[in-house]
């Protein structure tokens, strides 16, 4: 069976919390999750080295949409409405993956994918 999806870690961190125990809040130390994510090699459309790692792009492009406050042209300020609240407006962004791997990850997707003839 061929392979067809490419795992690789991250690691998500999550800050320290203060107690309050009058709140009822518990406090934690920081603290670091190890995660297991993938991607279809066949979406990669390009490999580039940035120092220690390697930023993989994908072929997958999507929009999303954002609320964000409607600004004037010249001044960049804000714009309010004749109640004083704040005009938002809804604004389409195209992205595209982008996934950096350790540079042992990325060695390992250039020869799942057949390009670590050219390295040397």
């Amino acid at each position: 069976m061929e392979k067809t999806h490419f795992v690789y870690k991250t690691y998500l961190k999550i800050p320290s919390v203060v107690a309050d125990p009058e709140n009822g809040i518990e406090g934690k130390d920081e603290e670091t999750i190890e995660q297991y994510n993938s991607f279809d090699i066949d979406r990669v459309i390009r490999v580039i080295t940035v120092e220690d790692k390697m930023l993989v792009l994908l072929d997958d492009l999507h929009e999303r949409y954002e609320d964000r406050p409607k600004t004037h042209p010249k001044t960049g300020a804000p714009k309010f409405d004749r109640k004083g609240e704040m005009i938002f407006e809804r604004v389409r962004d195209t992205f595209q993956s982008e996934i950096f791997l350790t540079k042992e990850e990325g060695m390992e997707l250039l020869t799942l994918i057949g390009i670590n003839k050219f390295l040397t």
